[in-house]
């Protein structure tokens, strides 16, 4: 017999943890930007991705995200997520980690267009592996060779403020 109470979902390092919530700095200990800073996509109860980034340093990540009981991907440093890069950090349509734009797809808008560090483009990919089982994979992924440079949807913060989503003094770089 199946019981009438439904199962409690697994809690989400996005609500728990109490750090920054910039994508300059861990979200868990407050390390600044840094090349040991990573983004991890949240998942569902189903294991589902959602539109949901956390920022961990290198140390945190290793605690938290493989002991969790939810899941979590590790998005790539160049992979467009936005509200969470760097040509974001001074436009007034992040928040915290997140782009408010009603352009953007996560919004339900038609989605932003970017341009790339040096006039680089995306490329795909066709990736041949073996699983843990030895079993021949494959996956087509997109290989983004440079950071954003540039999005469509971007509106700077007036110059001299502060970003009123984190109230702190705005970053140069990630």
């Amino acid at each position: 017999m199946k019981s009438a109470v439904a199962a409690k979902p697994w809690p989400r390092l996005s609500e728990q943890l109490t750090g920054p919530r910039q994508p300059d700095h861990c979200q868990s200990c407050g390390a600044a930007a840094g090349p040991n800073l990573a983004r991890w996509i949240e998942h569902d109860d189903q294991d589902r991705p959602e539109p949901v980034v956390i920022v961990l340093c290198t140390p945190c990540s290793d605690k938290l995200v493989e002991a969790h009981a939810r899941l979590y991907d590790r998005l790539d440093r160049n992979v467009p997520f936005p509200g969470c890069m760097s040509v974001c950090l001074d436009c007034r349509f992040r928040d915290h980690v997140r782009c408010t734009s009603t352009a953007a797809k996560i919004n339900g808008g038609p989605g932003l267009d970017y341009e790339f560090e040096g006039g680089q483009k995306p490329s795909g990919a066709h990736v041949d592996y073996s699983d843990k089982k030895g079993r021949r994979c494959g996956r087509w992924m997109t290989i983004f060779p440079a950071r954003v440079s540039v999005c469509s949807g971007k509106e700077p913060i007036p110059e001299g403020a502060t970003d009123a989503k984190d109230h702190q003094p705005l970053p140069t770089q990630l």
